[in-house]
């Protein structure tokens, strides 16, 4: 036993920070930071930040039927959210989750082959879970986990991907 507490210490060990190296850590990270938050930094940030036009954060007492889709690094995240108030006055949500992988391919293709797949998966979403019977339109909210700047709320141009994802017919394009 004792052999095993001492393998296990020594692996430890190597990942241990003294308190020095914890802020020389936090100081490279806040300068990262800083330069990511200024619209012309010295040099381009490891963490660039960009305006996302949110003009505040949600109330609690929103109704409605929704669409979300969030993509990241191999998959693609679709939502449907139903949000109502009932009888007694208290809010409820429904919510319905479903998850595409994005092949590998599709991620180091060309922006028609990109966005088609994610099309294809959102239609099918809504075709599985029922929702074209609303007969509405649904908002759709749409998180894009890349260097993205937006313009408007709207609009936007992709700066740069990552995590395995590269359309380079899609990088500086609006």
């Amino acid at each position: 036993m004792l052999t095993i507490i001492l393998q296990v210490e020594s692996v430890f060990s190597e990942l241990r920070l003294s308190a020095s190296r914890v802020e020389e850590l936090r100081s490279i990270f806040r300068k990262e930071l800083h330069y990511g938050l200024q619209r012309e930094p010295v040099r381009p940030s490891a963490y660039p930040m960009y305006n996302t036009f949110a003009t505040r954060f949600p109330s609690g007492t929103e109704v409605g039927d929704y669409l979300g889709m969030d993509i990241g690094g191999t998959n693609l995240r679709v939502v449907y959210l139903k949000l109502w108030k009932t009888d007694t006055g208290k809010y409820e949500h429904k919510l319905e989750l479903d998850f595409y992988e994005v092949p590998s391919e599709v991620r180091k293709s060309d922006s028609a082959t990109f966005f088609g797949c994610l099309a294809a998966s959102v239609k099918d979403f809504v075709e599985k879970k029922g929702l074209a019977s609303l007969n509405k339109t649904l908002l759709l909210g749409f998180t894009f986990s890349f260097g993205y700047e937006q313009l408007s709320i709207n609009s936007g141009v992709t700066i740069k991907f990552g995590i395995e994802t590269h359309i380079s017919d899609a990088v500086g394009k609006q």
